[in-house]
């Protein structure tokens, strides 16, 4: 038993032996004439690298040579149920009835609602079944034909609307509708084969109908249009029938017509110009430059001259025309050149002539048979000898010191051979600057007014031909006085710079003294002072303008000036009696006492604060967040109390304090009672103190109102700054209120390019997400 089943096990091994050395060169054969044809594929590959060479050993050479590197095969795979790995069971055992009852008891008891019991909800009966239909054994669609229709049942044929009509600039397509349908519903390659409409000339093209009533002709010309130039007749013929069976009484024929050729740009225009320019014209359709040529003609003085057709180097090597060339469609163009009797181009033009040139009437079109009707033309003008032409200073003979001097020339000007060598001034102008424009210097600078100065230019002044002046000239400028002139800085509030006096500087011309009004005022005048503004500038209504700003009046006086005659001179004007101890906010009203006219408005209104707090402040929907300084160091201020000064309710004792003007004439007591209401108001109102980076947070007010705006106002002692939502009396959409935000409903899309030909359909993806409205 033992000897026959050692002998079964051998042979067993030694059929396997036998059968792999059988399969397994066939198997090699096989994967080598696979990596072989990869090989050659790779090579033979239009993606191929250029530098892949083509396999070139074959199976004879090396046969069963596998291939090198790793091998994969890839397949579909299935999806197979997910294997925790290391995952244990927790033993777990069933809880005796006393267990379980132990754990429900800690429960809280389930409340009982009426609601709980209801009647059995049963679900609604079920549809009827369909009932059952007839099958009708017709074919569809019919090959056989339908009924010959009824021609009197029909009506007569007509044609309701035909595009285009008449002299029209552009023709896209030709579009005929009639009253009754004259194809069946098929396919378009058959329907167009139906064509009842005549069109003579007919360009190339095709018919094609949309629904069964209308057909229309697209042309297969440059731009998908008609041909300019050309009249088209369009003829539906008598006894045409409808589909329908309704025919055509009469002939129904009219026609449209395209345009001739219209000049669209021309060049050179104006001048001067070299006697050898290039002269370039397009038009709106193509044309022929050799046939159009003729029609142009170029002349001087009723003296003609002649013309040849630029060659494509000049035109490359002339920027302007290679420009122009490249705007112009292609083939709606030409440029041309004169040539003299010996057929150069050299000087051809006369010099320092009017060149005119004159196109047509009769320029063919190279798109049909029409010629232009109407003549057309440009001129320009050659250069002559480099001169001066003139000179002047000002407007309407008023040469002031502050105006540019010009002088002008006959030829645009080389600015590279102009330079401060070219040029002398006298008396000299310190820091006088000049610039070229074409044909004309400008000089620049602040001259002495009342004195006459003398320019002279070289003659090496040269022009853009190469041309030079030849011979020096002079002009003279005759500078008078400076008109008046009233100015300051800082706009319509100003905050003084601390480490400086409390004074504001004015600047003016030939004013020997200025009329200046200063008023006490305080934070409660800010929306007196806005009011004041708008009244100031509004010149349609003088009978109703507030006459006096806001405040209290420190004095309205006249104040020297340090006049020199022409010159800008600075005034400044002394605010201490407007402040207490340095500090405090005051109106200053400035007006010139020598104007230039009766509309002369030159006059400076400013609030000025002079404080050692600088206040900022930054505001969202709900809140506040100011921001306290040392105006002269920068570093924040601790403690500084702040709060939001509302103009809709301005309090009433710091307005009550101005009553007091009517009653006694203690300022003192103004101020005292002024200040005591102020500091109340503060005391009372939503405010805070400063941390020690210099910041608080302060509530907005909840009540806005559209014509005024609120006020945040910063105090550390006497010492009072104010920071006004703004500055401007125009304007209005204050924000410093307390807003709801509501929620914001965005959107983001992209597409998978963003070009796309017609009739491609469009693959789009986005999102879109709610945010939420608030402080997050």
């Amino acid at each position: 038993m033992k000897a026959h089943f050692k002998a079964a096990v051998c042979c067993t091994l030694i059929l396997s032996m036998y059968i792999g050395a059988m399969i397994a060169p066939a198997a090699n054969i096989a994967r080598a004439a696979a990596a072989t044809e990869t090989a050659t594929t790779t090579a033979t590959s239009p993606n191929a690298e250029p530098d892949v060479e083509p396999a070139t050993t074959t199976m004879q050479e090396n046969p069963i040579k596998p291939p090198d590197g790793l091998a994969f095969h890839l397949s579909e795979g299935a999806e197979q149920p997910e294997k925790h790995e290391g995952s244990t069971t927790t033993p777990a055992e069933t809880l005796s009835e006393g267990q379980s009852a132990a754990v429900l008891t800690r429960l809280p008891p389930v409340a009982a609602d009426a609601a709980d019991q209801q009647e059995f909800k049963f679900r609604a009966a079920s549809l009827p079944a369909p009932r059952t239909g007839s099958t009708i054994p017709v074919k569809f669609p019919q090959a056989e034909a339908g009924p010959a229709a009824d021609p009197t049942a029909a009506g007569p044929l007509s044609v309701l609307r035909m595009q285009p009509t008449g002299d029209v600039p552009l023709a896209p397509q030709l579009s005929v509708t009639f009253s009754q349908p004259m194809v069946a519903v098929t396919s378009q390659e058959v329907a167009a084969q139906t064509v009842p409409v005549q069109l003579s000339p007919l360009p190339p093209g095709k018919w094609r109908w949309i629904g069964t009533k209308t057909i229309l002709f697209d042309p297969d010309f440059a731009g998908g249009r008609f041909p300019m130039a050309t009249e088209f007749k369009v003829t539906v013929p008598a006894g045409t029938r409808s589909a329908t069976g309704g025919i055509l009484g009469a002939a129904k024929t009219w026609s449209f017509k395209t345009p001739a050729p219209i000049v669209q740009n021309k060049y050179p225009l104006n001048g001067p110009t070299r006697r050898d320019t290039l002269m370039f014209v397009s038009f709106d359709q193509a044309i022929n430059p050799v046939a159009v040529l003729p029609t142009i003609k170029v002349s001087a003085g009723g003296r003609p001259i002649a013309t040849r057709l630029a060659t494509e180097a000049e035109i490359s090597s002339n920027p302007a025309i290679k420009s122009l060339a490249a705007q112009a469609q292609k083939g709606r163009w030409l440029a041309f050149r004169a040539i003299d009797a010996s057929g150069n181009t050299q000087d051809a033009l006369p010099s320092a002539a009017s060149i005119s040139v004159n196109i047509g009437p009769r320029v063919p079109s190279a798109e049909g048979p029409l010629t232009s009707e109407k003549p057309d033309g440009f001129s320009f003008a050659t250069y002559g000898p480099m001169k001066y032409s003139s000179h002047e200073c000002g407007y309407n003979k008023q040469c002031s010191p502050f105006d540019s001097w010009r002088i002008e020339f006959t030829n645009p000007i080389d600015g590279a051979s102009f330079s401060k060598a070219t040029y002398k001034v006298e008396p000299d102008v310190p820091n006088l600057k000049f610039s070229i424009y074409n044909d004309t210097i400008y000089f620049e600078g602040a001259k002495q007014g009342r004195r006459t100065y003398k320019v002279t230019i070289d003659g090496a002044l040269k022009d853009t031909f190469g041309q030079s002046l030849g011979q020096p000239f002079s002009v003279t400028f005759n500078v008078g006085p400076a008109p008046t002139m009233l100015s300051a800085q800082g706009g319509q509030f100003v905050v003084l710079d601390p480490s400086g006096p409390p004074r504001f500087s004015v600047y003016s011309v030939n004013q020997p003294a200025v009329k200046v009004s200063l008023y006490a005022v305080g934070p409660e005048d800010w929306t007196g002072y806005i009011n004041y503004l708008r009244s100031e500038n509004n010149y349609y209504d003088e009978k109703n303008k507030q006459k006096n700003p806001p405040g209290r009046l420190i004095y309205s006086k006249n104040v020297p000036v340090a006049m020199k005659p022409d010159e800008m001179v600075e005034t400044p004007i002394d605010l201490r009696p407007a402040l207490k101890d340095g500090l405090g906010h005051c109106v200053l009203i400035v007006d010139a006492t020598v104007r230039r006219d009766k509309y002369d408005r030159d006059r400076i209104l400013t609030w000025i604060e002079s404080t050692q707090i600088g206040l900022d402040a930054f505001v969202d929907a709900n809140d506040l967040m100011g921001w306290a300084t040392n105006l002269k160091d920068g570093k924040p201020l601790s403690g500084v109390e702040m709060s939001i000064y509302p103009a809709t309710k301005i309090s009433e004792k710091a307005h009550a304090s101005r009553t007091l003007l009517d009653r006694i004439i203690n300022w003192d007591q103004v101020e005292k009672e002024t200040d005591n209401a102020l500091t109340e108001f503060i005391s009372g109102a939503q405010n805070d103190r400063t941390a020690d980076n210099g910041l608080v947070r302060i509530p907005l007010p909840t009540v806005s109102t559209p014509d005024k705006q609120n006020l945040l106002v910063a105090r550390q002692g006497r010492d009072v700054a104010i920071l006004p939502e703004q500055t401007e009396y125009y304007g209005g959409g204050y924000s410093w209120f307390r807003r709801a935000q509501p929620d914001e409903l965005r959107w983001f899309v992209f597409d998978d390019r963003k070009m796309y030909r017609p009739g491609e359909e469009v693959h789009i993806k986005g999102w879109m997400r709610i945010v939420g409205g608030g402080k997050t």
